[in-house]
């Protein structure tokens, strides 16, 4: 009996290998008969069958001869998906009868030479043997991206950072420094070279998700990383332990789908047993949150942000190409998290507002307060990141969704007033709701909008995002100024020396948008940018 799927995957090979050349009017090799070939092929199918008790064990053995696997929408229409651990399994036999080396699972839209930033981190994953483990020391060709996309070596960019004079700054970014808010100064506190202060940080802990969403992924699917490439657990503690060295008290983890994450518990814990950090929290799309939640809870969990674009299935399955089934699974999430004190659990769902998709839905999220008084909901603008199809006309300013909800929808909101300055999100809370609370009665829920194009709030930007390879990433929307944490921290860098790499990237952040002017500039320099999956929302 044959040994493993490879040894099926080699004597399919050959036998696949024949009938090509038979077909071509070739001659099979004289030790070989066309019975005997048949006979092969016969057997190798039963034995294929045979492992079909234990799919899943037989498709990840396959898989882990991979360099990387796609996440192809267009594979997974047709393929078996495991909802758990989020593996795709497009045509694992077609991949087995085809090829003598399962490298990736094939599929032509991953080469479409139009979209240069994934198609680099294709062919970079392709051409790159992956890490060995994250224990494992890296050779000393290990590169990492500079400001200027140059590959350079973490310690030369230390030097470099050294050396290099000090940054003056333009007449314009001395006027951009009057509007950011004036704070105390903190020694040892992360602050860029307009004087705000960074003490924020949201990780993504995975760059896998089980939901396809239109205006986070690509239609072609994104190139996924070894998970040697990626962040393992005492690496994003020791990462987070040195952040909050420099003054970070809120971490939001997120992906991917950060609940994929079958460490997630232990990372949470960790964090928690850090002290000192006043929120734990999570973005997630709820898919396998209500199951897990209470564990998410003891192990120091504070917040939770769920993504829910539609309140209907059949919208759902269509935003998130993914079974109309999923949503009640998301709803699930939500009821159990509103379920538990506002003290112990801020909850909040977050909607990307796209016009002519989910707009005229907008006045429905709100009457959700009705049925979860203590539920937060904000509605996020659209924003533009590699091949997610945005467009400046379905794009919807909050102040149209304000005024629409006044005049069509009959929506009657009051503001709130300011708490945080650095708070992303324009507060308000239905007339109703207001008046509740005034009688000491009713519950805390507001209605918030996330203005990021229309009203952009890089004045009082105080967060960093760490990706789930270990990329620190200062802004959003800037794509060309990730430095690698990870090399360095597998390299055995100092505390004191990832503290310089840390502030040689804060120096280079933008004032606003990422250096760009306006949306449509953001669109247009797209490319340079990881898609919103890669990123970390």
């Amino acid at each position: 009996m044959l040994r493993s799927i490879a040894d099926i995957s080699k004597r399919c090979a050959t036998i696949n290998g024949y009938s090509s050349l038979l077909a071509a009017g070739g001659h099979i090799p004289s030790n070989e008969s066309t019975a005997v070939v048949r006979a092969r092929h016969i057997t190798t199918v039963q034995k294929i069958s045979s492992y079909d008790k234990n799919k899943a064990s037989r498709r990840r053995r396959c898989l882990e001869h991979s360099h990387f696997r796609s996440t192809s929408a267009a594979a997974t229409s047709t393929a078996e998906y495991d909802e758990e651990n989020d593996v795709n399994y497009g045509g694992d036999k077609e991949l087995l009868l085809n090829s003598s080396q399962p490298k990736v699972l094939k599929n032509t839209a991953l080469t479409n030479p139009k979209k240069p930033r994934l198609q680099a981190l294709r062919e970079r994953l392709e051409r790159d043997p992956p890490a060995q483990t994250f224990l494992s020391k890296p050779s000393s060709s290990d590169k990492i991206s500079d400001s200027n996309s140059k590959s350079i070596h973490w310690k030369e960019l230390l030097r470099q950072s050294t050396e290099a004079p000090p940054l003056q700054t333009s007449s314009v970014e001395e006027k951009q420094k009057l509007l950011v808010p004036q704070a105390a100064e903190q020694p040892g506190v992360l602050t860029d070279r307009f004087g705000r202060h960074h003490n924020y940080l949201r990780i993504s802990l995975a760059e896998r998700c089980n939901l396809r969403c239109t205006y986070c992924m690509p239609p072609e699917g994104v190139p996924l990383q070894p998970e040697s490439y990626l962040l393992q657990t005492p690496e994003i503690l020791s990462l987070a332990q040195h952040f909050q060295n420099h003054g970070v008290n809120k971490i939001r983890l997120t992906g991917g789908e950060p609940t994929l994450r079958k460490d997630l518990v232990t990372i949470l814990q960790g964090l928690k047993d850090m002290g000192g950090f006043e929120e734990l929290a999570i973005t997630t799309n709820g898919v396998t949150l209500a199951k897990n939640l209470d564990s998410y809870l003891e192990a120091g969990l504070n917040r939770v942000n769920i993504s829910l674009d539609t309140l209907h299935p059949e919208k759902f399955e269509e935003l998130t190409r993914r079974p109309a089934g999923y949503f009640s699974k998301v709803w699930d999430a939500i009821e159990a998290a509103t379920k538990i004190a506002p003290s112990e659990l801020v909850t909040k769902i977050n909607v990307v507002v796209m016009k002519g998709v989910n707009d005229h839905e907008v006045a429905s999220f709100c009457e959700l307060q009705q049925q979860f008084p203590n539920l937060h909901v904000r509605f996020i603008e659209y924003m533009p990141f590699t091949e997610n199809g945005w467009k400046m006309d379905r794009w919807v300013p909050y102040k149209d969704l304000l005024q629409h909800l006044d005049q069509q929808d009959n929506v009657q909101l009051v503001k709130l007033p300011e708490v945080d300055p650095n708070d992303t999100t324009k507060w308000y809370t239905t007339a109703e709701n207001y008046k509740q609370a005034d009688a000491g009665a009713g519950g805390i829920g507001r209605i918030g909008f996330i203005t990021s194009m229309s009203q952009p709030f890089c004045n009082t930007c105080n967060r960093l995002r760490l990706t789930s390879d270990g990329q620190i990433k200062v802004c959003l929307f800037d794509g060309n100024s990730t430095i690698s944490l990870r090399d360095a921290l597998r390299e055995g860098a100092t505390p004191e020396e990832l503290g310089r790499l840390i502030q040689h990237a804060l120096r280079k952040k933008h004032f606003s948008l990422g250096g760009h002017a306006s949306p449509q500039e953001i669109l247009e320099d797209s490319d340079s940018n990881r898609p919103m999956t890669l990123i970390g929302g």
